[in-house]
């Protein structure tokens, strides 16, 4: 018996049709804007006819999109968080929460004192932000200890490898001193090493006593920058930034203070 040449090539233009449909609907469904799945057929390893399923174009899109937005809003979660604290300890955890290079928003509600009865630390291109509430402040006392015979100090804050702080709405106060001691005379807000340091204070109010500067700048070769805005300070004879030989830039406006002659220690040094 012969081959039916005939046959066989209305076979393969059969075939060759419904391959062609199914690709073209395949086609069609892969670039569907419906995300769903699309059925090939494909030959095995054994040279069976099976079908494979894949994801449409529209729906690794939505896959995609899904991962990206997760991903957001793990790297937001990471670098901003929030915090709201009523003790030093808290206020301590909140700030070793905060990842490197990240910010965090640490809240103490209207009314609350927080009197620091340790220095407390910021580091590592951290941003801190520190806020009462604008119709209700809150306070910041910085603490006084016995250093020796001879000596107190006070628990401040220390700024280093590129920390920001920033303050809103909060009132800053000493405590009350040992009256049989000397003062160490320092900033209550140190910047120690501050390359891409800074301070800001929002609608706050400071009181020093003449002994402790508010800012300090012990670095050399950087810039620390400070901006204050609608805020009050009283100096009482006190600088607000102590920077001799340090340069640093001062931003301000709408704030009363009473002393003009007291934002700067070394104006030589001041950039404007």
């Amino acid at each position: 018996m012969g081959l039916n040449l005939a046959e066989i090539q209305q076979k393969l233009d059969r075939l060759i049709q419904n391959m062609s449909e199914q690709n073209r609907r395949a086609y069609q469904i892969f670039y569907d804007p419906n995300p769903q799945d699309v059925t090939l057929p494909q030959l095995d390893e054994n040279g069976n006819l099976v079908n494979v399923t894949i994801p449409n174009r529209a729906k690794i899109k939505a896959e995609v999109d899904g991962f990206i937005a997760g991903a957001e809003t793990t790297i937001k979660g990471w670098w901003s968080q929030s915090f709201t604290v009523t003790t030093v300890q808290e206020f301590v955890d909140a700030i070793s929460q905060i990842p490197t290079g990240g910010m965090g928003i640490i809240t103490i509600p209207g009314g609350t004192e927080l009197v620091l009865d340790r220095d407390i630390a910021i580091t590592n291109n951290k941003t801190v932000l520190i806020t009462g509430y604008s119709d209700s402040h809150a306070k910041i006392v910085f603490s006084p200890y016995q250093v020796d015979d001879t000596y107190y100090d006070y628990h401040r804050f220390s700024l280093s490898y590129g920390a920001n702080l920033r303050f809103h709405y909060i009132d800053f106060e000493l405590g009350t001193p040992p009256s049989d001691l000397q003062p160490k005379i320092k900033g209550l807000i140190n910047a120690l090493y501050s390359q891409n340091t800074s301070v800001v204070l929002g609608a706050c109010s400071v009181a020093l006593d003449g002994t402790q500067h508010f800012i300090e700048s012990t670095a050399y070769g950087t810039v620390l920058a400070v901006g204050i805005y609608s805020s009050n300070i009283t100096t009482n004879g006190s600088y607000v930034i102590h920077n001799t030989y340090r340069p640093c830039m001062l931003t301000k406006n709408a704030v009363t203070i009473d002393d003009d002659t007291k934002w700067v220690s070394d104006s030589n040094y001041l950039i404007s």
